[in-house]
């Protein structure tokens, strides 16, 4: 990127979208040359944007197939008043150890919730209510201190937001959990009073879905709140494509498996029950009873065709496999600062665990089977972790 006078620009917002699946995208940051890679992207048409402060935004559309140079885009100079440019800069400010982000009304606008609008920040990518750093590391998201998930962002509407703490040297807290960043996301304070909140995305006709209906209610400085997410798939589609090649008692055999379209769904469950008590500056009581589950099914029908030592065969395969959990989970955080200088910590994790894995697979020549193997794993376990 460079400007109209032909100078570098660093620190521009970059962004591709897949289209049409807007679900699709990965962001950078230009560097101090006004360079940037995007690796990684699959084949197709993408939406591409550019932002700058002081600068209008760009935006275009590209086909990627394999690599591509974009070669040089040129930012015009935004046409905004100078105290607005300012107004603008001044949302971000530089600490020792964090950066602090607070959004403008154009940004609250333009995001649909509070995980959207971590788009904005340096060096993060929202894809398909996930949040991780542009190198792949995960990021670790709190909510006004209290450690939440990218599904809690996802019904707070951009508004409730104060501001955003953003640290990219995670606090010592999280240092061995080898993090990209840490994010709390700082709410305004609440009013007496409820409120509801419905975050939905669905696709009926390729089966497709991300759910999750939300409920609070304030009172002074204690907030309860349930929420249920569920995410599902359900398509007919998934083609299973496989090449063996191996050597048995000097045997040599090869396998050829071609794929017809077959079935693949699941159905992913979160119920959970929080209540929070804090005192700004001073403490902060959370306990959280939260309920997952899964249920995926998955089948593959494949035409074999075979060959032994030079002699062919042509064979049909069949497998199915199932696997599901169950895990509640109680969660029990609590802090406390002392003077502004010291701070304790304690948290309580209690898990249950329970998985199943039912796996079959049946080769068969004229109906007749010629080659059977299954899997059963059941299993559960308990846990119980502090930390302080």
């Amino acid at each position: 990127m460079a400007d109209s006078g032909g100078e570098p620009l660093a620190g521009c917002h970059v962004w591709v979208v897949l289209q049409p699946d807007s679900l699709k995208k990965q962001f950078t940051v230009s560097d101090n040359n006004g360079a940037f890679t995007l690796e990684k992207l699959e084949q197709g048409n993408y939406g591409i944007g550019i932002s700058a402060i002081g600068f209008s935004d760009y935006a275009g559309r590209l086909f990627l197939q394999t690599s591509i140079d974009i070669g040089t885009v040129t930012l015009q100079e935004s046409t905004t008043a100078l105290d607005e440019v300012t107004v603008t800069a001044s949302m971000v400010k530089r600490f020792a150890d964090k950066r602090e982000y607070k959004l403008t009304q154009d940004e609250k606008n333009r995001y649909g919730s509070a995980l959207a609008a971590l788009e904005s920040l340096p060096k993060v990518q929202v894809i398909d209510q996930t949040v991780t750093a542009i190198d792949g590391k995960a990021v670790k998201i709190l909510i006004n201190g209290i450690p939440s998930t990218p599904v809690d962002l996802s019904v707070i509407p951009p508004d409730d937001i104060a501001k955003i703490d953003y640290y990219t040297q995670p606090p010592v807290r999280y240092a061995n959990m080898g993090l990209g960043a840490v994010i709390n996301v700082i709410t305004k304070a609440k009013q007496t009073g409820g409120s509801l909140a419905l975050n939905t995305q669905n696709a009926l006709t390729t089966g497709f879905g991300n759910n999750v209906v939300d409920f609070n209610y304030n009172h002074g400085r204690s907030q309860i709140g349930v929420k249920y997410n569920i995410n599902y798939r359900d398509y007919h589609k998934r083609v299973l494509d496989e090449q063996l090649a191996y050597t048995i008692g000097g045997k040599a055999y090869d396998k050829q498996k071609s794929g017809e379209n077959s079935p693949y769904a699941y159905e992913q469950h979160l119920a959970e029950l929080r209540f929070n008590h804090t005192k700004t500056d001073d403490y902060l009581l959370s306990a959280k009873l939260s309920l997952g589950a899964l249920n995926r099914r998955r089948s593959s029908t494949q035409r074999i065709s075979a060959t032994t030592d030079g002699t062919r065969i042509e064979q049909s395969g069949r497998s199915s496999d199932k696997d599901n959990y169950l895990s509640p989970v109680m969660d029990l955080y609590f802090s406390k600062l002392f003077h502004d200088k010291h701070e304790i910590v304690m948290n309580v994790v209690g898990t249950y665990y329970k998985s199943g894995y039912d796996y079959d697979y049946t080769e068969a020549q004229d109906d007749i089977a010629t080659f059977q193997t299954a899997t059963h794993i059941h299993t559960h376990k308990y846990s119980l972790i502090g930390e302080a």
